[in-house]
């Protein structure tokens, strides 16, 4: 009976502690599970190829949480423009964007680009060690505020067989190859000079196109202006120019970017290319070095300066991390010494004079492929002759319609008026907004 007591006691003692607690707030619990946001933040990249994606990824360091997101659609039949023209009318988040220079400044002077001042950039330093064209290509019309970097330059140079100059055309020196083909009477009578000499068995570039993209550089007005399209001298130069390069051979008829135009750069049937940069390293040196070539070409200045190509990177307003936009940019177009590790490593020439320069003074740049020349310098020299007062926002487009009027005239498809009209037609068509007027 006793211990029935004490028992009883016991129990009730806890419930009277346990009532007394009852009536107290609990003590708070810290949780030991982060509640930060650990999701990545995308970073949206639009593009048409894989070129770009792969070069940040190499040579720009993100910040940690953040990772790429790439937006790729092929530049085939102006897919990749229709996606990003969309997305940036419905305003899309597009953290950057690339362009290629024949329509980079459609996007420059798009109301949907940031210039590089709103996304934080020093436009000083952009422009300090770049090739000064690059930097007037990037200027919006209406007010010439920066709105693009690029981390390449690309001027041009004619790259020829050495040993077929000498074969044929008893050449061998570079200099003597450039006195050859210093103006566009000297190249036609050289073009013509190389057929007959080799029974008809070369030409001295593969078609009217190579050429244009050369001749179009020259033109002193651009193809629109205040919506109308320009016909300046070259242009009608150029119809009675092509016509009778096509009908002397001086030009063969291996379109760019075809089977036999890329052949012929390993099977000895055309002397030489308008190439620039990246032109020798991605397009004429695989085919030239598996059909036995390398070491047997040289790069001289050709009958004028251009440039061919070029990527231009921007913003858009839309932008969710302009931060790394405004990085990219930094890394990419302004850093040195990651500008020069970058030209190196992936035989780019860069824009930046200064990591030129740089690599240069090292001495180690003689190129196997090029006979040994200096690969740096000869681009060096080049880039600071371009004039970019021809360029417009609808050079790709233009020049596509313009080469197949003339292509048809020299091929004697078309009389020169009818070819005129072809032309006129195409861009009533295609740009309803240019007042066309011949």
């Amino acid at each position: 009976m006793k211990k029935f007591r004490s028992v009883v006691a016991l129990l009730l003692s806890v419930l009277f502690v346990a009532a007394i607690f009852a009536g107290c707030d609990p003590a708070p619990v810290e949780s030991t599970e982060s509640t930060e946001d650990t999701t990545p933040k995308k970073v949206r990249v639009y593009g048409w190829n894989d070129e770009f994606p792969g070069l940040v990824q190499k040579y720009v360091t993100l910040p940690e949480g953040y990772e790429w997101e790439f937006v790729i659609n092929a530049d085939a039949d102006g897919l990749y423009q229709k996606v990003l023209d969309q997305d940036l009318a419905a305003g899309t988040q597009i953290d950057l964007l690339v362009a290629d220079v024949g329509y980079a400044q459609k996007y420059i002077n798009n109301a949907q680009i940031a210039t590089m001042e709103e996304i934080g950039v020093d436009v000083a330093a952009l422009s300090a060690n770049a090739n000064p064209y690059t930097i007037d290509i990037s200027k919006k019309w209406d007010g010439g505020a920066v709105a693009a970097g690029t981390w390449q330059a690309t001027p041009g140079q004619f790259v020829y067989r050495t040993d077929l100059a000498e074969q044929y055309l008893g050449v061998k020196t570079s200099e003597e190859m450039q006195a050859k083909v210093a103006d566009w009477d000297k190249f036609m009578a050289t073009g013509k000079e190389l057929y007959a000499a080799s029974n008809g068995a070369m030409t001295l570039v593969p078609s009217l196109g190579d050429v244009w993209q050369v001749v179009q550089i020259e033109r002193s007005t651009p193809w629109v202006q205040n919506n109308e399209l320009k016909i300046d001298e070259k242009v009608n130069w150029w119809f009675n120019f092509a016509k009778e390069a096509l009908a002397s051979n001086v030009v063969g008829q291996k379109d760019p970017w075809g089977d036999a135009w890329t052949g012929s750069m390993g099977d000895g049937s055309v002397l030489g290319y308008f190439g620039c940069p990246w032109f020798i390293r991605f397009t004429l040196m695989p085919p030239a070095e598996a059909g036995g070539t390398s070491g047997k070409w040289n790069a001289i200045d050709g009958p004028q300066a251009y440039y061919w190509g070029g990527t231009y990177i921007m913003s858009a307003k839309t932008a969710k991390y302009p931060e790394i936009a405004k990085l990219v940019i930094e890394q990419m177009c302004i850093d040195t010494a990651n500008m020069k590790k970058l030209a190196l490593a992936e035989m780019e020439y860069v824009n930046n004079t200064v990591a030129i320069a740089e690599i240069m003074a090292e001495g180690n740049n003689a190129n196997a492929f090029l006979g040994g020349q200096d690969y740096y310098k000869i681009f060096l020299e080049a880039g600071k002759k371009i004039d970019i007062s021809a360029l417009s926002a609808y050079d790709t487009l233009i020049n596509d319609a313009f080469n197949k009027a003339v292509s048809a005239y020299a091929k004697g498809e078309l009389e020169l008026a009818a070819a005129q009209e072809q032309f006129k037609a195409d861009i009533t068509k295609g740009f309803p907004e240019i007042t066309v007027v011949f």
